[in-house]
């Protein structure tokens, strides 16, 4: 195996971050493609330290991917019409007017 091959695996992780930033459920599809390569890389070249990562790498990456499926499929989904048919709540009314301000009486017309 070529010193290359490393490089380009650790390029694919560290893409699959990136683009998880703004496209997660590329981002993760792409990094868990990576743990796959990671296990064929670690077999090839009998680096036996690199397989315990991969499945716990991989289950990671796994439920983010699922959860954000999750989330995107909840976010293409209408809401049910008993939800966004509710009557809006009532606003408190007063059950009269106010009354109109006292108007300031002449000093003629005040009571001796």
């Amino acid at each position: 195996m070529h010193i290359w091959q490393q490089y380009v695996l650790s390029a694919l992780g560290v893409t699959g971050l990136l683009v998880a930033k703004r496209h997660p459920l590329a981002g993760w599809s792409i990094s868990l493609a990576a743990q796959s390569l990671w296990a064929l890389f670690g077999l090839a070249t009998e680096s036996w330290g690199f397989l315990p990562a991969v499945p716990v790498y991989g289950w990671a990456y796994a439920r983010l991917w699922v959860k954000e499926w999750r989330a995107w499929r909840a976010r293409r989904q209408p809401r049910p019409p008993e939800m966004t048919d509710l009557p809006r709540r009532a606003t408190r009314q007063p059950t009269r007017p106010a009354p109109a301000p006292a108007k300031p009486r002449s000093p003629a017309a005040q009571p001796r």
